[in-house]
């Protein structure tokens, strides 16, 4: 069935429940529910109380999150983020099974994204001297950049994970990175389209040293999870997303 979505129309009566802390947890627990639920768009549209109790939550969030430039509150930053992450998660087709996908395509998940996305980036914008970044030579920039990031400068927190780190600090700094170390550059298929230039072409290049050439024992991801079994963790994808 199509559904014209008018969130204006179908959300206008959600309670805000003033005065009352939300709690994120079970608010994106309740949202990954509704994630699997067939024909997203019509059933929310038929019952707006299957969303109330998570409507309340991100009303609550957008409300403080990027109220303040100079503060950025914990609590509200992460919750949102999470959301975006589960949202933007479905163009990624890592589960098996296909019906995690079926709302991919929902116009309700759309207008939550776009109801995070446009504060954020605002209060992103904000922290930027743009005026400033426009007069700058952004191809001498880049150039500093990228020979900072050959040759980085030993802080001392780099000091200590190199010096002092133990084995079980070691494998907690694993697991925190293992979600970027096991998708390594599937991001990049997302950008790669459009007519040929030097741009992509060099991205290509980076895209097939991650996926080591087709090869599947020589991908970065690989060798990543094999390091991570040595560790003793588990190398699912998103086994310590939390």
């Amino acid at each position: 069935m199509v559904v014209t979505f008018r969130p204006e129309l179908h959300f206008k009566n959600v309670s805000k429940a003033a005065g009352l802390k939300p709690n994120y947890k079970i608010a994106e627990q309740q949202f990954i529910k509704l994630l699997t639920l067939e024909n997203l768009d019509f059933q929310v549209t038929a019952q707006p109380s299957l969303v109330q109790e998570f409507e309340m939550a991100l009303e609550k969030a957008l409300a403080v999150a990027y109220a303040n430039l100079d503060l950025l509150p914990e609590a509200e930053n992460r919750f949102l983020h999470r959301i975006l992450y589960r949202i933007n998660r479905l163009n990624f087709v890592w589960y098996k099974d296909l019906n995690e996908y079926i709302n991919e395509r929902s116009y309700y998940l759309q207008w939550i994204r776009d109801r995070i996305e446009t504060p954020w980036q605002a209060w992103e914008l904000a922290q930027l001297d743009v005026e400033q970044l426009e007069q700058a030579d952004l191809k001498q920039a880049l150039i500093e950049r990228g020979n900072a990031d050959l040759e980085p400068p030993l802080s001392a927190n780099k000091r200590y994970l190199r010096e002092q780190m133990t084995l079980e600090g070691y494998r907690h700094l694993i697991a925190i990175a293992s979600l970027d170390g096991l998708v390594e550059s599937s991001r990049l298929c997302h950008i790669l389209g459009g007519g040929s230039n030097e741009v992509q072409a060099t991205l290509i290049r980076v895209l097939l040293e991650e996926y080591g050439n087709g090869r599947f024992n020589r991908k970065h991801s690989t060798f990543f999870a094999q390091m991570m079994q040595e560790l003793g963790l588990n190398p699912d994808t998103e086994a310590y997303l939390d």
